[in-house]
Parts: structure tokens; sequence; C-alpha cells
């Protein structure tokens, strides 16, 4: 039989902390009567509770039912105090935290459900002369929505019986004599006591395991606990795994990231184990906390490619996909857990800075690639990026630039086969430009993964040769056709649709002018026309409106004017009306065919006889010439 020691029970102690003593002793002042302060340790994972989950817990604690354990872990003596870093229930605690400074923010419906409330709304009703459920509804919104906007429970913070009969007549929109007032002032009185008492959960026990033992057990005692509750991510699991695989981190714009991350934790009331602002720059980090920062620094740098999060706690995964692809000697993703160690080695190898910049440069090299695509503003009215491409998808575009310019067999040393850094002289670079459209279009990242970011990162994989013409025209095709099986009733934007758009108007003599215009997508055949050939009344019945041979970039003032006209009726209009001449006519025809990629010819059944099978000639007439223009512009042989 296991000794009591062999299986570690002597390393804990079970307690109870009322919630005041937990929230004080979470505090940065410490619990001065008790003398304890609770700490968050480096590796806890981000504040991840939603409003839900918040009010349930709370809920729990005022109906007394159990509400798990908070496990806590002896530090050390401090200026007087017991010192506990806080292993697990961040969420609960901070909760609490959040409750005990605003617990009227906690007070929703369900808390109007006992006898002393459900009497007292009846009573209220009968005074103001109704029954109606819509009113007893109504009643209960303006309760909970006065508790909800007060700043305490006290007659200065405005709570009182009388100021909430006032929102109550506010609310029900009727002036009540004073008489009726001064009743539901009174019937009040009993409510307003029973929520107040009921708010205060100071004196409520929370169940506390205190742990004495090795300190290098935690990491994993912290993932072993959270395989129930809220689910982790792997990267929070690094975040405990890792912690004890320390590094300096020399760049400060990595430093700053995370300083950034740990004064979000601050400003929710937490105090952070080991975090000094004044000696934040020269203390040793955990792993984790580097990859951490260096996702974030690449992610700040490139948001075309990775994405925009401002949430300063939140992990930027590719980041960490990213490295393992690049460093792995397989690209081998699931072997992520692996990167305290290839990041060791690669620093052995070429330093920590030029590791950074190489992983940044090969990002760099990426957004180059991808730039003029991406730039381009179709359909946009802010600079926020548009992200097309699976995360997995960019992993293995960045990833395969990596590799093919370092040898990961040889210390990192660049390769001799490497190209040089222009797009123009590398072909592997101009095969990831179309790549990205290719398997955007295709799609093949969806819900792929390790197994094919293996496949395109290793030497001589299908990112190694160009895109044949005859692969590109199954593809397209294959995508086009899905489009015609379409049957739409609306305008529905597509980002891929788009995308293919931007590969061939980036190319083309139109791209001048969208530095001179603001460009919409719109439609060739406007929409009205194409709903009047849809029948009213069968919901199963619709065209393939947003096809991508029915697209173009089209002025936004112009696309305001035109309304249900073609661009090419417009322009007849504008000379019935006197507002262009015949020769001004002519050449905005031509700069329009130039710019839609059509002929007038192209449109001219919309007037003559707009039916659904000349519509679909058009869309497969339209989508052969944009096929070509494609291929020409991109020079796809």
């Amino acid at each position: 039989m296991a000794s009591t020691k062999a299986i570690g029970l002597d390393y804990c102690d079970v307690d109870k902390f009322s919630v005041d003593e937990l929230v004080k002793a979470a505090d940065e002042e410490g619990d001065k009567e008790k003398n304890r302060r609770i700490k968050v340790p480096f590796f806890q994972r981000s504040i991840v509770w939603g409003e839900d989950k918040q009010r349930s817990f709370i809920d729990s604690i005022k109906k007394g039912f159990p509400v798990g354990m908070i496990l806590l872990s002896k530090a050390q003596e401090e200026d007087g105090f017991s010192v506990f870093n806080l292993i697990d229930g961040l969420q609960r605690t901070n909760t609490l935290i959040r409750y005990s400074k605003k617990s009227m923010e906690f007070f929703a419906n369900s808390n109007l459900e006992n006898e002393v409330c459900v009497n007292t709304i009846s009573q209220i009703m009968m005074v103001l002369g109704t029954t109606d459920n819509e009113h007893i509804d109504k009643l209960k919104s303006s309760i909970v929505s006065w508790v909800n906007s007060i700043k305490g429970y006290d007659e200065g913070s405005g709570y009182s019986s009388i100021e909430l009969s006032r929102r109550i007549s506010e609310d029900f929109g009727f002036k009540l004599d004073n008489d009726k007032i001064l009743k539901v002032q009174n019937i009040l009185v009993n409510l307003i006591d029973m929520i107040r008492k009921e708010s205060d959960l100071g004196n409520a026990k929370i169940p506390v395991t205190i742990y004495k033992g090795p300190t290098g057990f935690l990491p994993d005692i912290f993932k072993k606990l959270n395989t129930g509750g809220t689910q982790l991510s792997k990267y929070q699991v690094f975040a405990a795994t890792w912690a004890n695989e320390q590094i300096k981190i020399d760049r400060k714009e990595i430093r700053d990231l995370l300083k950034e991350k740990y004064e979000s934790f601050q400003s929710k009331g937490f105090v952070i184990a080991g975090y000094d602002p004044d000696q934040f720059d020269s203390k040793m980090f955990n792993v984790y906390e580097y990859v951490f920062g260096l996702s974030k620094w690449i992610a700040k740098k490139y948001p075309s490619l990775i994405g925009s999060n401002d949430d300063p706690e939140a992990a930027e995964s590719l980041g960490f996909n990213l490295l393992t692809a690049a460093l792995e000697k397989d690209s081998d993703i699931v072997k992520m857990e692996e990167l305290p160690k290839l990041i060791g080695t690669a620093i052995g190898y070429i330093g920590q800075g030029e590791l950074e910049d190489r992983i940044s440069e090969s990002a760099k090299l990426m957004h180059n690639v991808l730039d003029p695509i991406l730039s381009l503003k179709a359909n946009k009215t802010d600079d926020t990026p548009v992200i097309n491409h699976a995360e997995m998808h960019m992993v293995a575009l960045i990833g395969k630039v990596f590799t093919s310019k370092y040898n990961r067999a040889d210390k990192l040393k660049k390769k001799s086969t490497w190209q040089g850094d222009e797009y123009g002289s590398n072909q592997l670079l101009r095969n990831l430009r179309y790549y990205y459209l290719y398997e955007i279009i295709s799609p093949e990242w969806k819900g792929a993964g390790n197994i094919t970011i293996k496949d395109r990162v290793k030497d001589n994989s299908r990112y190694d040769e160009p895109i044949s013409k005859e692969m590109w025209g199954n593809t397209l095709g294959t995508w086009f056709g899905e489009q015609l099986l379409k049957r739409e009733r609306k305008r529905v934007t597509s980002q891929t649709t788009i995308l293919f758009l931007k590969y061939i108007y980036a190319n083309s003599i139109t791209a001048a002018k969208l530095k001179e215009w603001d460009f919409e997508l719109e439609h060739l055949v406007p929409l009205k026309k194409l709903k009047t050939m849809i029948p009213p009344g069968d919901e199963d019945a619709g065209l393939p409106i947003n096809a991508v041979a029915n697209l173009a970039l089209i002025p936004k003032y112009l696309n305001r004017e035109k309304s249900e006209l073609t661009v090419y009726q417009y322009i007849d209009w504008l000379v019935s009306s006197g507002k262009k001449t015949q020769v001004e006519a002519d050449e905005l025809t031509k700069e329009f065919e130039r710019y839609t990629l059509t002929t007038r010819a192209d449109l001219d059944f919309v007037t003559s006889d707009l039916t659904e099978e000349k519509y679909r000639q058009f869309l497969k007439s339209r989508f052969e010439k944009l096929k070509d223009i494609f291929f020409k512009l991109n020079e796809i042989v």
C-alpha cells in the first residue's frame, strides 16, 4: 500500500476562506488582518469566463451550491505577509473581485424569483391596476436595470425605495398620484432591504487547498487540474508546462508586449507574482512568455498575414505554429511541446536576435509577395485587414520561405540554393503568390493541419513547382461551376471572389484608377433586374446573383447614381439628360470597358432580352474572358 507521503497527501492543507478574505488577499495591499497575500504566477492563463459563467458562479454561492476548490501554493514570507500563488481558480477569483466592486451589475431577473420578490411584484401590479404578463416582465426589467445602474447599496448612491418607485413610474410612462407613489414606495421597502442583504457575500466560504510541495510540480498540477471545467487551449497548457524553462529576452519590443499583458492583468485587480515594472527589462522570463511575446511582435508587424488581435492577453496561435514549422526538423507542429528545446538550439546556433529577425524576415517576404494583391481596397471602408486564408495555410507559406532559405540540418546556415529576396528573381516567391490564391479557391486548407504543413514545407514540395495552366483551369472551372449552382436572392459578398478579382485588377490598367477613386464591388447585371426574374412566392428559387462573372470594381460615385441601370445604360442616360455630350460619353464608355472588363455588347441583352438563359450565357462567356485575362496578366502558361 502506498504511503501517505508517496501519494503527496501531506503536501496539502485544506481550509476555507471567506469571500472577503479571498478578495482582500488578492488585492495589492493584501489581507492585513490575516496577513495573507495572493499573487497570480506567470504561467496562469488569461481571464476567459464570460458574463453568463460569472453570473452562474455567483448564483451558486448565493444558493449554497458547491463551487469548486481554489488551489494556492505557499510561496514565501514577504513584509510580514504569508504569500500564496494562485494555481487554480483564477476565473473564480476574478469573478469575486469584480463582484466585490460592482455586485449591482450581477443582479438579474433570476434574483426576483423568491417569495418576497413575487409578492412585492404582485402588490405593485395591483397598485398599477394591471396583471398583464407583459407588464410584469416590464416591471422586472425596470427593477433589474435600476439595480444594475446604481453605484452602491446606500442612500447616498441613490439606493432607496423612493428612487426605485420613480424609475418604475418613468419606465411605465405615466405619472402616479401621491397616494399610489407612497403605496409603491412602502411595498418596495422590503424588496430593497432583501436585495441589499442578499448581495453581501463577504462571509460566504470558499474551499481552499494550500499546496506546500516542490514548486517544480506546479505546472503539471495546473495542467492535470484543468482537464475538466473550462477547456484549456494547448497554448495555456504550455504556459504551465514551460514555466520552468528560463530565457532572457533581449528585444525591448517583445518585452513591452509582455508588459502590456501583465498590466492588463493588473487592471483587473490581480497582483502578478514576480512582476516588477522597474525590473522587468532585466528579469529572466520563461519560454512561454518569450514565444507569446515573439508571436505578438510578428502579428503586429504583419497584420494582413496574421490578423489583428487587440487583446493583450490573447496568445497568437499562428506564431506558435510558425516557430514549430520553421524549427522542427520535419515541420511537425504536433511536436510543439518541444519548442523550448528547439528555440534553445536555434539561439545556440545564431543568437536570439538573429532567430527573431529570420522569422520576421520570412514573414516579411511573404508579406511583400502578397501585399500588391491584398492592399487593394475593394468594397472596404477602413484599413482593417481581411484575412482570406486559414491559419495553417499561412504557417505553411511562411514556413516554406524560412526552410528554403535556411538549412535546419546545418545550424540554420543560409542555403546556397536561395535565389534572393526579390520577387522577380525568386521562383519560389512567385509560386507562393499563386498558391495562396489557388489553395483558397480549392479550398485545400479546410480542416487541414499538421500533415498538410509537413507536405508543403519539406524540400521539393509542391510549392517548388509553378501551378500549371491546366491545374488552374480545372480548379477555376470547378469553383465557377459551384457558383452557377447557387440559388441566391440577395447580395452576398464572398472574400474569395474579391481576392480572385484583386489578382486581375492588381495587374491591369485599372489598378492606377484604384488610387484615384474609391471602388466598390458591384453587379454588372443589376440586382434589381435579376430579382424580377425570381418568383416572389418560391423561397427555393434563385439565381447565381453573386457569381464572379457578374462582378466588377465600379467607382463608388457611379455605383450610387446608376441604381438599377447597367453602367452602359447609365452612360446613355447621361447623354439623353444632357449631362454628357456624345463625345464625352464615348470616352467614358471606353474607360468603363477597360476597368469593368466588359464591352457594351456584353450587356445589351439586359435591355433587349433579359432572361435566365441569357443571363447564364453571359456568366459563362464573361468567366472565360476573366480566366483568359487572369492567365495573361499573371503570365500563367
